[in-house]
């Protein structure tokens, strides 16, 4: 004879409440702080760099801020390099500084933007923390001036032809991105680029 449980078995997916109750506090307008994992933002932001996030709206975020999604079960700093309208729905697009993986995000996915990075001071005051600001981010300005001189153009083509503006394809999309790659890699070293 076989015996069977009846009592229902529970799948717990290690990280999913705190990814919850971290995403609940940021949609409802409470600020936060958030310990940075993995290397993807390197060098501007190293793992355990405690960074202080700031809910905004998706529309709010300038393109060139770091700033914070959901994606699955993860909650995800990448910087914003572009923004994106298809069939109405404005996408953004997100990539870390240290990689080529583009995410592509709805905006309802969209958390926060960082707002600075949290340090400790050595002084006579046990605990004392310091908020060094992340407006005068080098890449910030990089991506904001890149996306500004290209979006005029690609926007003025969409209102001429009545059709969304899209970046061009083939080999002149291949040239501008190999560009981007060089301008990006004599701008930001000591990055280790996947």
């Amino acid at each position: 004879m076989k015996i069977q449980s009846t009592e229902p078995r529970i799948r717990t997916r290690p990280g999913r409440d705190l990814t919850d109750i971290l995403t609940q506090a940021l949609r409802s307008g409470t600020p936060g702080i958030l310990h940075v994992r993995g290397d993807s933002m390197v060098p501007t932001l190293r793992e355990g760099t405690a960074v202080r996030i700031r809910p905004i709206p998706a529309g709010k975020i300038r393109v060139g801020r770091i700033a914070v999604f959901q994606k699955e079960d993860l909650i995800i700093i990448h910087r914003l390099i572009w923004k994106q309208n298809r069939d109405g729905v404005t996408l953004y697009l997100f990539k870390g500084d240290n990689g080529a993986l583009i995410d592509h995000v709805p905006a309802e996915r969209i958390l926060g933007e960082v707002e600075g990075i949290l340090r400790e001071e050595p002084t006579r005051t046990a605990g004392s923390v310091r908020f060094k600001s992340m407006r005068w981010d080098p890449a910030y300005w990089f991506y904001r001036i890149s996306y500004s001189i290209l979006s005029l153009p690609l926007r003025s083509v969409g209102f001429l032809t009545g059709r969304p503006p899209r970046l061009p394809s083939g080999p002149v999309r291949t040239l501008l991105k190999r560009v981007h790659r060089i301008v990006e890699i004599g701008l930001f070293p000591g990055r280790f680029f996947r």
